[in-house]
């Protein structure tokens, strides 16, 4: 079963890599004209019908579609290059066969239109759209890309990883790997421009798992750390809801191929459309509540005071995380306008970044799955590996080339993207130089901070004995107090405590990570009259 469950995580990681990284790729490096030319498009009446137009590049100048005289509920009849080559859109593939792959940015083109013109009804119109640099797409709220289509991807799939790879056996953390997997779907990708076979990946991956992402969260909660209220009063309440993400997700990927194949044969399924996705937002809606709801109640009523302070991290993380979020969508559903403030968009981003991070802080410093030594041991060994200095070193390349890149090149018009490219490579090179050491020294922040609260030896034996005196009348709580101080500086499995005693008296078992109390009866040892006592 474990064996099972690590190539499922591999297979579903290796696609999740592939199509994030094609999406960074897409986003930053070599966006297609499609994405340039920054058009929204609905279909109506068999016909790609403009929705909205971008009026205005970054830099204040007037857009190529302004220039052109293209206008909102143009309907697009045909798109040809500069050589001449094109055709009459008729599905999504014709369309992104055209922008994505036969039309370059940096050369004009052509597009074929129906207008409607006042007292001669549609009318065919032809527009020469002039050429449109790559410049024109990089956003002036640069960090908002990198904080959406990097930083958060990164920081949900990482989470995904380590609970996912560290223990696969374990039916919350392998329910859990695909929860985190479908929170970076949320963010969005732009696998409509992925070439052919990747691109139907992209959509089938992104039809079930961001149909799946708000039921995940409600199963997840449903479940862990034991059955909540909720789950043991209704029972069937999951599986009617796994129904309606599926009937969803399935209509999402019918409605991709139909749409790609032809724009006509879609248009029954558009009159559904709204219908779907208002009970698709209805439901998540309730599915979202129905998760909170259950990680409230199991976090009044705990099994455990380690139990306690994890569900308490976690009920806080995501609260701050996905409230922001949910109010987003509240209002989105209600008024069907979308917030257009950067800082409003930026603060929801910030605040969604906790519940992952609170996922893997709980994970890391309370051993929320049992994650202990591989973890650690893992990290270790990352650190000083010189596969992680190649992976630093391409993280430092890209942040100079894509991030800082743009500026500088604004700053400074003379400077080629080749000059640049060989200058970022240098400072990456000389940067790597001293990454090493710098590991070396992370390392047992890192160790202190996560993995033994408690590390200096001399603090810990000095806080001990002032409490010795505070507690020798009191055994009982003193054996739970040694059996604490040592669990939290070094993690045991678990914690023998062996007092010189009588074998009939009895002593509560301290508690354990995983751990039932037992009697004293059942664990001394007659022949030497020591009492161990477990934790």
């Amino acid at each position: 079963m474990m064996r099972k469950r690590i190539w499922i995580i591999a297979f579903f990681g290796l696609i999740t890599l592939i199509l994030q990284g094609m999406n960074i790729y897409r986003t930053f490096i070599e966006p297609t004209m499609g994405q340039v030319f920054r058009m929204t498009l609905s279909v109506k009446d068999g016909y790609y019908v403009v929705k909205s137009l971008m009026k205005e590049e970054t830099s204040g100048k007037q857009s190529a579609a302004e220039k052109a005289g293209l206008k909102v509920n143009d309907k697009i009849v045909g798109i040809y290059n500069s050589h001449g080559e094109g055709k009459l859109i008729q599905s999504r593939n014709d369309l992104h066969e055209m922008l994505d792959q036969k039309i370059k940015t940096g050369e004009p083109w052509t597009i074929e239109v129906l207008r409607e013109q006042p007292g001669k009804g549609l009318q065919e119109i032809r527009l020469s759209i002039p050429p449109t640099e790559k410049s024109s797409f990089i956003s002036h709220d640069i960090w908002l890309e990198i904080g959406f289509v990097i930083i958060l991807p990164f920081i949900a799939i990482l989470t995904a990883f380590i609970i996912g790879f560290t223990k696969p056996e374990d039916n919350h953390a392998f329910l859990a790997f695909f929860l985190f997997l479908g929170v970076n779907t949320i963010i969005g990708s732009t696998y409509l421009t992925f070439p052919p076979i990747i691109r139907e990946l992209g959509a089938i991956y992104y039809a079930f798992l961001n149909t799946a992402a708000v039921y995940l969260f409600m199963l997840f909660f449903l479940l862990y750390p034991s059955s909540s209220i909720i789950d043991r009063t209704l029972p069937w309440l999951k599986k009617v809801l796994l129904v309606l993400v599926l009937l969803h997700g399935v209509y999402a990927v019918i409605e991709f191929f139909i749409t790609n194949h032809s724009l006509q044969a879609s248009a029954s399924l558009h009159y559904a459309k709204p219908y779907i996705y208002s009970i698709a937002n209805w439901s998540n809606l309730l599915m979202f509540i129905v998760g909170i709801s259950s990680l409230f109640f199991n976090t009044i009523k705990p099994a455990t005071q380690d139990d306690k302070r994890r569900m308490v991290i976690l009920l806080a993380g995501t609260l701050i995380g996905l409230l922001p979020l949910l109010a987003y969508i509240v209002y989105f559903m209600t008024s069907r306008r979308s917030p257009s403030s950067e800082y409003m968009i930026g603060l929801i981003g910030i605040c969604l970044s906790i519940f992952p991070l609170s996922f893997t802080y709980v994970v890391l410093k309370h051993r929320v799955f049992g994650i202990r030594l591989i973890v650690r041991r893992g990290l270790q060994y990352m650190l000083i590996s010189r596969g992680f200095l190649i992976v630093e070193g391409f993280l430092i390349f890209s942040v100079l080339f894509i991030v800082i890149g743009p500026a500088f090149m604004k700053l400074l018009p003379g400077l080629t993207i080749n000059s640049f490219g060989v200058s970022s490579a240098a400072l990456t090179i000389g940067a790597i130089a001293g990454l090493r050491m710098v590991n070396r020294r992370v390392m047992p922040i890192i160790d202190r901070r996560f993995f033994r609260d408690a590390y200096n030896t001399q603090k810990v034996l000095t806080e001990l004995s002032n409490t010795i005196r505070q507690l020798a009348t009191d055994p009982d709580e003193l054996l739970h107090l040694a059996s604490d101080k040592i669990s939290n500086s070094l993690y045991p499995a678990h914690i023998a405590i062996f007092l010189n005693q009588s074998p009939n008296v009895k002593h509560p078992i301290a508690e354990g990570t995983g751990g039932e109390s037992t009697s004293l009866e059942e664990k001394y040892c007659c022949e030497m009259k020591l009492s161990p006592i477990y934790r």
